[in-house]
């Protein structure tokens, strides 16, 4: 087995990796990662590595690179919950050598890790759970938990929901209010008038915009908004997809319009099973027990997903550091 950073000429090749492999999602796409690099500029960079084995392409891993304080350091970008290592599945082989040539190709990017000087923080998709060699090239492994929806049958799932999720759903669809595709604009505002009455940061709009255009550029975005009678928005829900399932990637409701959000989901999922025709939805997760609750409410299987960081007290030192800058932001 060979590992080579991918060139530019064959990203065609890597992204098609993406779709065929059961871990591949649109945080891999090539165009994804590199959205970010119009923000922070020469501070970070994408290297797509490749795996081959006789000439052909048996698996790849994207890393995102942050230059900073003189060192080189691993962390997923900003609305990037999933990364990981790719492999395209071989039918018909038995499960001790699938389990045996996926270690191996875990082992050798495990290898790619280690050449930067701390890794943060790197996640890995929930179809991607074979974490041990990257245990026994030293890194720490963590764990997250998102829901997935399956979306077979819509009338199950508004069967199986949360009380208080089915009652939000039926009560805001007779009030007069109009759910339509909203404007990117009208979502930031309310994404950061939430993230204010939590205490958190806001997001920055940069960042946001540049996100927003290259999914419309790839056609992988819908905007879903709830405006009252004065088409004043209440709340807002962006949601992307890939071929496989869509992504609640983010939302902001106004503060008395907390029911309202229970609706857009059920419209995203909607939308999800009937204008996309996919089978998946994924809320993404969250370790914040509120929002947890909410998305648990809808019925989705709990299931986790792993992530690698470097356990050394340098790493714990810039993590620390960096907690406390967000907290005087917040403040």
């Amino acid at each position: 087995m060979i590992i080579s950073p991918i060139e530019s000429n064959d990203l065609d090749t890597y992204d098609n990796l993406v779709d065929i492999s059961a871990q591949g999602t649109i945080f891999h796409k090539s165009w994804w990662l590199n959205i970010f690099k119009s923000y922070y500029g020469k501070f970070y960079e994408v290297k797509l590595y490749a795996l081959y084995e006789k000439g052909s392409l048996i698996g790849a891993m994207p890393v995102p690179i942050f230059h900073r304080y003189g060192m080189k350091l691993i962390y997923a970008p900003k609305f990037t919950p999933y990364l990981g290592s790719l492999y395209a599945a071989n039918n018909g082989e038995k499960i001790c050598t699938k389990i045996s040539r996926v270690k191996k190709i875990n082992e050798k990017f495990a290898g790619v890790l280690k050449n930067c000087d701390i890794c943060i923080y790197y996640p890995f998709s929930y179809n991607n759970i074979d974490m041990q060699p990257f245990k026994w090239d030293g890194f720490d492994i963590g764990v997250y938990y998102t829901y997935l929806l399956d979306l077979h049958d819509l009338d199950h799932i508004l069967a199986d929901m949360d009380k208080t999720r089915r009652h939000d759903i039926v009560k805001r669809s007779k009030q007069i209010y109009t759910v339509k595709t909203g404007k990117i604009e009208d979502h930031i505002e309310l994404v950061n008038e939430t993230m204010k009455r939590q205490s958190h940061p806001a997001v920055n709009k940069e960042i946001f915009m540049a996100v927003f255009k290259e999914c419309k550029i790839h056609k992988n975005e819908e905007i879903f908004t709830i405006y009252d009678e004065t088409d004043t928005p209440l709340a807002s829900l962006l949601l992307i997809w890939d071929n496989k399932r869509s992504y609640y990637l983010s939302g902001g409701i106004k503060e008395d319009s907390r029911g309202d959000m229970s609706l857009l989901m059920w419209e995203a999922i909607r939308f999800t099973k009937e204008k996309l025709g996919l089978q998946e939805f994924d809320f993404e997760g969250s370790d914040v027990e509120s929002i947890e609750a909410f998305f648990r409410g809808f019925g989705g299987h709990l299931t986790p997903f792993y992530f690698a960081y470097d356990g050394s007290l340098k790493r714990r030192l810039l993590v620390r550091a960096y907690q406390l800058y967000k907290g005087k932001l917040a403040k």
